[in-house]
């Protein structure tokens, strides 16, 4: 609309060339606090998270975007720069061809760049259209809850969701490796 203020905001995104490109991991942790940290509360329930937090720089006092609080509304803030504003539930965007074909987002850049970019999720990749999203966005390499349930040594070990935390991020790590 000719009075909106959104390019007062909006800057289109780039990557500056480095002389040595860099990994770059986002894990989504859904429903992950800083109170599952606290051991006083927790005790034992994130040692690993709280030995990585130690040699990390972290952010406190933080709020999420308005539109972002659900799954794909947060891969899309985080990775596209904006809210996913939708008339109905984003969780239920999975009925479409295409995902924010229009939008630049980080993995169209980092595909400009010669990045080989991979997503692994452990629930099935038609929810809320995540599968498209990563293949619209230039993801090389894709995979769900169908693909990876194959790589599992017990395949009944799973939630309703998917796989479970322990199982899924021992394949991605291995992954990781090869790919580094």
């Amino acid at each position: 609309a000719a009075n909106s203020d959104f390019f007062d905001y909006y800057t289109q995104p780039e990557i500056e060339q480095t002389d040595e490109p860099k990994n770059l991991v986002f894990i989504y942790a859904e429903g992950l606090e800083r109170t599952y940290l606290n051991d006083d509360v927790f005790p034992g329930l994130t040692p690993y998270l709280g030995q990585l937090e130690s040699k990390s720089t972290t952010f406190t006092n933080i709020d999420q975007n308005k539109y972002s609080h659900h799954t794909i509304g947060g891969m899309v803030a985080s990775q596209c720069g904006f809210p996913l504003i939708t008339p109905s539930h984003a969780n239920s965007m999975s009925g479409m061809d295409h995902y924010l074909q229009s939008a630049v987002c980080l993995g169209d850049l980092l595909h400009q760049k010669n990045y080989h970019l991979s997503y692994y999720g452990g629930s099935e990749l038609d929810f809320a259209g995540k599968g498209k999203f990563y293949a619209t966005h230039k993801f090389d390499h894709i995979q769900g809850k169908k693909s990876l349930v194959a790589r599992l040594e017990d395949k009944s070990y799973l939630s309703d969701w998917g796989l479970f935390d322990d199982s899924l991020l021992p394949i991605v790590y291995e992954e990781f490796i090869k790919m580094s």
